[in-house]
């Protein structure tokens, strides 16, 4: 009995992360930012910036910690990441930054 109940929530957490998984990847991720006169901006843009971001695009509200870029932006244009939802679901994001 307690092995069902165990499953069905099991199952209940894996859809959700499923739904966060098709929301967050199908999202316009835009982040707007000063930028200098080469393109470079004036610092970068963090893991917090696109937390928000993505809370503001989608309205899911995804710890910092979880989003993973596989470097420091500080250029305008289109940029690859992973959301981290769970050990078995990584979302692929791409931020695209823009001059302000």
């Amino acid at each position: 009995f307690f092995f069902k109940q165990k499953t069905a929530y099991e199952i209940q957490v894996w859809l959700e992360f499923r739904r966060v998984l098709f929301r967050s990847e199908s999202a316009a991720l835009v982040v707007k930012a000063k930028v200098g006169e080469t393109g470079h901006l004036f610092g970068s843009v963090t893991d917090k910036d696109i937390a928000q971001v993505i809370k503001s695009a989608t309205g899911l509200d995804i710890d910092r910690h979880r989003i993973k870029m596989g470097k420091h932006i500080k250029l305008v244009g289109r940029h690859p990441g992973k959301i981290s939802l769970h050990p078995q679901v990584v979302a692929n994001i791409s931020v695209n930054v823009e001059a302000l």
